[in-house]
C-alpha cells in the first residue's frame, strides 16, 4: 500500500514530531507483516545488513524540499536500497514481534550543518540502536555520503 501525505512540516520540532510519525507508522505496518510472516513460517531478518540492501540517505537537496520516503520492508527489497528511517522501522518491529521486546522507532536531531535534518534510530532497553551506523562500521564507509557515489 502507498500512502502519498502532503504535509505543512513546520521548521523545527514540528517537522520532527512527523517525521517521527511516519518512522512509527511504518514501524507499526512491518509488525504486521511479521506476524504473518512468522505464522506462514517465512524467515524473518533481523537487521537491515541481512538483506542484502545499500545504505542511501536522503540528499541535502532532498532536505531542503522537505521530501522524505519511508519504505517499508518491500519497498526497501524493491528499491534495493534503505536509508534510516527504513531500518530503525524493520529493526525496531523485529525486536518487537520477533524477540517480544519493547522497541521503538524515533526520530533524533542529526547536525551536520543543513538546519532541519534528522536521524532515525530506535530505541530499547533504556538505549538507542542506530543500523545505519552498524551498517557504516562494517562496510568501512566513514561519511555517509560515499555510499551514494
Amino acid at each position: 500500500m502507498i500512502i502519498e501525505v502532503h504535509l505543512y512540516g513546520r521548521k523545527g520540532e514540528g517537522r520532527q514530531v512527523l517525521l517521527d510519525h511516519a518512522v512509527k507508522l511504518t514501524q507499526l505496518d512491518n509488525e504486521m507483516l511479521i506476524q504473518d510472516m512468522m505464522r506462514q513460517g517465512q524467515r524473518v531478518p533481523d537487521t537491515v545488513d541481512e538483506l542484502g540492501l545499500e545504505y542511501r540517505p536522503a540528499t541535502e537537496a532532498e532536505a531542503r524540499q522537505k521530501r522524505v520516503l519511508v519504505r517499508g520492508f518491500q519497498k526497501m527489497l524493491d528499491d534495493g536500497v534503505f536509508a534510516c528511517g527504513d531500518a530503525a522501522a524493520w529493526e525496531a518491529a523485529v525486536q518487537s514481534q520477533k524477540y517480544g521486546r519493547r522497541a521503538l522507532g524515533y526520530v533524533k536531531e542529526y547536525k551536520r550543518g543543513v538546519e532541519g535534518l534528522y536521524h532515525a534510530v530506535y530505541r530499547m532497553d533504556g538505549r538507542d540502536y542506530d543500523p545505519v551506523a552498524r551498517y557504516l562500521r562494517r562496510t568501512g564507509i566513514t561519511n555517509p555520503w560515499e555510499a551514494m557515489a
